[in-house]
């Protein structure tokens, strides 16, 4: 006696479906550190830029007093 057996198999793929959860929540993490990182070293640009331009107008201020006072000085030794 002989046995045959006969069997047809189908196969297919899924939908696509929205990936792994965790996946797409660990890549918006980065993104965001990313993006935060990227903020946080423009504002320290920015701040080191101020702090530079703060220092050269303080420097400018004092240049600025510095020749009052001798103009003032001058004056006062040509009256005596």
């Amino acid at each position: 006696m002989r046995f045959l057996d006969v069997a047809k198999v189908y196969a297919s793929s899924g939908a696509g479906g929205n990936g792994c959860p965790e996946r797409r929540a660990a890549e918006r993490s980065e993104g965001v550190a990313r993006a935060t990182k990227e903020s946080e070293r423009r504002a320290a640009e920015r701040s080191e830029g101020v702090a530079r331009a703060t220092k050269e107008s303080e420097r400018r201020a004092a240049a600025r007093s510095e020749a009052v006072v001798r103009a003032t000085k001058e004056r006062c030794d040509a009256v005596s």
